[in-house]
């Protein structure tokens, strides 16, 4: 019987799975060729994920990465003859559909949406499982088709506590995606782990930043100063003595930034051409990150030190989730007592 494999790991891109007997797709959505992923910035509108996930249109499909099928291998799309359709239409076509999804707290991002789509969209397959899968790079299609990870039939109660999470994360405060902590959220076993992780991310009592942002400046602070590039991918991927962050390379880059063209910057030694290169230029981004060698300011140690707080002496400006963080609208979580605090 022949699968629909939807995963949040890319890695299902790859031509060996051309040939697999089940149809693997990532899903998710795009802004221009890159991939907009949900921790980060504002959540698409539901207008914007609908029209991605729609029967492909030429009137609102016309820019490659408009629609979520178009970076994705066109001979396994023709094989199963799915080229241009909508993935709820796509869920009704098969008997069985299993979601494959990471640990991650953007994979789980992409679970409640996904779960919350569906039921919108009264598509909710009748054999629909959710298997946890940890990264899978490395092994064949054939091994990771073969899998037997435990997997979870979901029922009306998964596809509502998802769909309660995910309007929780859009909401314009943190508190109703706190208030889950008060529920059971064992029927998405690794959703309370992502809960978490995001809340952390809020700015923290004292300093005023995130745990991302204090993990940079911790990876700063040691002697000799070393490249941006090899703090960012240590932050990013080789973390297991470090804070952990949720947000990619990209990502994490871009909170930098704000770190050391403040009034009263934390970093310095961060080419200002970062504030006019555009986003899309990664190519000369890239450069900049590898000649970089930022410190922290005497600010920065004491921020570090827990001695000073940041948005006490820079403009906040940036996004989580569905809440538009300012110094007038700064949600903070305290990590030690699990509290969130109102501005």
């Amino acid at each position: 019987m022949t699968r629909l494999i939807l995963t949040t790991d890319y890695i299902y891109c790859r031509s060996d799975a051309d040939d697999s007997p089940d149809l693997f797709l990532h899903f998710g959505h795009y802004f221009g060729d890159h991939l907009q992923r949900l921790v980060y910035g504002p959540p698409p509108t539901s207008v914007e994920l609908d029209d991605c996930f729609d029967v492909r249109s030429e009137q609102r499909h016309q820019e490659r990465g408009s629609h979520w099928l178009d970076f994705l291998p066109s001979k396994r799309l023709d094989r199963f003859e799915v080229r241009g359709i909508g993935l709820a239409q796509l869920c009704t076509c098969f008997e069985t559909v299993e979601l494959w999804i990471g640990p991650t707290a953007n994979d789980q991002l992409e679970l409640i949406w996904l779960l919350d789509y569906l039921k919108r969209r009264r598509a909710i397959p009748s054999h629909l499982f959710l298997r946890g899968a940890d990264p899978l790079g490395g092994r064949s299609t054939d091994e990771l088709a073969a899998m037997d990870a435990p997997r979870i039939a979901i029922a009306s109660e998964h596809v509502d506590l998802a769909s309660k999470a995910w309007q929780a994360y859009r909401s314009p405060t943190p508190q109703a995606w706190c208030d889950l902590l008060r529920e059971d959220l064992s029927g998405l076993p690794r959703l309370r782990d992502a809960v978490l992780r995001l809340l952390v991310e809020l700015p923290a009592p004292g300093t005023g930043l995130g745990s991302t942002e204090m993990g940079l400046l911790e990876l700063i602070y040691p002697d000799p100063p070393q490249r941006l590039s090899v703090i960012l991918n240590t932050l990013v991927y080789f973390n297991g003595y470090y804070r952990h962050t949720i947000f990619n390379d990209w990502e994490t880059a871009l909170l930098a930034e704000p770190l050391a063209f403040g009034p009263e910057p934390a970093i310095t030694a961060l080419d200002p051409e970062l504030q006019t290169v555009p986003l899309g230029n990664l190519r000369r981004r890239q450069e900049i990150h590898r000649e970089n060698r930022p410190r922290l300011t005497e600010f920065g140690e004491a921020v570090l030190l827990g001695n000073a707080d940041f948005s006490e002496h820079n403009p906040i400006h940036r996004w989580w989730g569905g809440t538009e963080l300012t110094n007038a609208h700064l949600w903070r979580w305290d990590p030690v007592a699990n509290v969130l605090i109102e501005p």
